[in-house]
């Protein structure tokens, strides 16, 4: 009996046959290949003096087994995301002449000190900043148009800033051109300023050129701003002068000198700094290194005085103790060109109490015994969102954190402070205009605060 024709089919219905057919015979024991790739997304977004480097890492693995013809089909797919964080300390944000993008003050969303173990880190992270824009809104500084102004109405903020003694302004943007900071200091009411002399998150940088350096003088002149009296730069985050390694330190004093030498061309006679970090080493140690730096740098600069920040006191760093300001100054050869800056934030997170009459005139007192006011050259105004003695470098608007008004308002009554700058730091919250109008309205509250009794708080 023969057997029936062959019927012919479609290769759609040859191929779903062949497939049903495969499906009813007993699962078989095929080689399984496991195939892991990788998709990284990186994004880094700026916070206060931190940096968050949040890598989105897309795990997907496809499961294989030979076919018919040995070729990899794939029999299951399975996608898997990863977010891995990465948190740098970093200083704060560009406020650079050379035009990077310069987003609120120098400290103004300070987070957290860089107690300078992760230097390698921050300068890794600098150069994959620009890979992605964080979705957080980006705040604009304000916009100029065409160049230089030509002509700055400041006589009501310089009659202010004279009545009451004291110099107050903020950490403000120099981006597009360092007599911007100038500008940007008018704007906010500022008789006091700081700025970066240089982009602060490099090593290097182009030389300020002529035409900057005169268009400064010309634009402090027309502020009626003294460069020799009135601005107190801040040194770069990356410059750690207490480094143990010895190819690493000699790059700190390079950088720093360099920042120093910036200032002598801007005729800015003061230049405050972070003492550094032990990063482990014996504390004596570290503290000699600085010592033998700032003797090198006096002795490569001509005129600019270098000084010295406390800190809260986080980790490795020096100089939370008034004490390891004493010791670095009594190792400085020159002492007409050494001084010191209270930071407020960074007293009351290292345990100095300024909240009542009585808790400031103690710790000022101590501030004297140890350190001594001849050698106060300026102050940086930050409320603390840590609280007394944490050591958490966490500045908060002013009034609105643990310090309160009260504190505040001993300093701005106190003729100890007077003549000097004092610069704000704090956060400049979302306002659109890189935190003027914070900065605005501080200033404004801090100087309701002169000749006003205990209790009172500003409008």
């Amino acid at each position: 009996m023969s057997s029936p024709p062959q019927r012919r089919t479609s290769s759609r219905l040859a191929k779903s046959a062949t497939l049903a057919t495969a499906a009813a015979k007993p699962a078989t024991k095929a080689p399984v290949r496991a195939v892991k790739r990788r998709k990284v997304e990186t994004v880094s977004v700026e916070g206060p003096e931190t940096s968050v480097e949040a890598a989105m890492v897309e795990e997907i693995t496809l499961t294989t087994s030979k076919g018919r013809k040995g070729k990899g089909v794939a029999v299951k797919k399975t996608t898997k995301t990863v977010k891995t964080v990465k948190k740098v300390a970093i200083s704060e944000k560009d406020k650079d002449e050379e035009g990077a993008s310069a987003e609120g003050s120098c400290c103004s969303s300070h987070d957290e000190e860089d107690d300078g173990e992760d230097e390698k880190a921050t300068a890794k992270l600098s150069k994959k900043r620009a890979t992605k824009e964080p979705k957080a809104k980006k705040k604009a500084a304000p916009k100029k148009k065409g160049g230089p102004l030509t002509e700055l109405k400041t006589d009501d903020m310089w009659a202010r800033a004279n009545q009451a003694k004291k110099f107050i302004g903020a950490h403000i943007s120099a981006a597009g051109g360092i007599w911007n900071a100038i500008e940007n200091s008018v704007d906010i009411g500022g008789t006091a300023m700081a700025l970066f002399v240089r982009n602060q998150r490099k090593w290097t940088s182009p030389p300020t050129s002529e035409a900057d350096i005169a268009q400064f003088a010309a634009s402090a002149a027309l502020s009626k701003h003294d460069p020799r009296v009135h601005v107190l730069p801040h040194g770069s985050y990356l410059i750690n002068l207490a480094n143990p390694d010895a190819e690493k330190n000699a790059q700190a004093l390079e950088a720093f000198i360099d920042e120093l030498s910036r200032c002598e061309a801007l005729g800015i006679s003061l230049y405050n700094f972070h003492p550094g970090s032990t990063l482990k080493e014996p504390r004596d140690e570290a503290i000699g290194r600085i010592i033998a730096a700032i003797n090198k740098a006096h002795a490569a600069t001509k005129f600019v005085t270098i000084v010295l920040e406390n800190m809260a006191g986080q980790g490795n760093i020096i100089g939370s103790a008034f004490e390891d300001l004493r010791e670095i100054i009594d190792g400085v050869t020159d002492k007409t060109r050494i001084g010191v800056c209270i930071d407020t934030c960074h007293t009351f997170a290292a345990g100095y109490d300024i909240r009542t009459k009585a808790a400031y005139e103690a710790t000022m007192l101590e501030f004297e015994n140890v350190v001594g006011f001849k050698y106060l050259r300026g102050i940086h105004l930050n409320d603390s969102k840590a609280g007394l003695g944490e050591h958490k470098d966490r500045h908060e608007n002013i009034g609105k954190g643990e310090i309160g008004w009260e504190g505040f308002r001993l300093l701005m009554n106190d003729p100890r402070m007077d003549n000097i700058p004092m610069v704000l730091e704090t956060p400049p919250g979302d306002s659109p205009d890189n935190g003027h109008s914070v900065y605005r309205m501080e200033i404004a509250q801090l100087y309701e605060l002169v000749g006003k009794e205990e209790g009172f708080v500003p409008s």
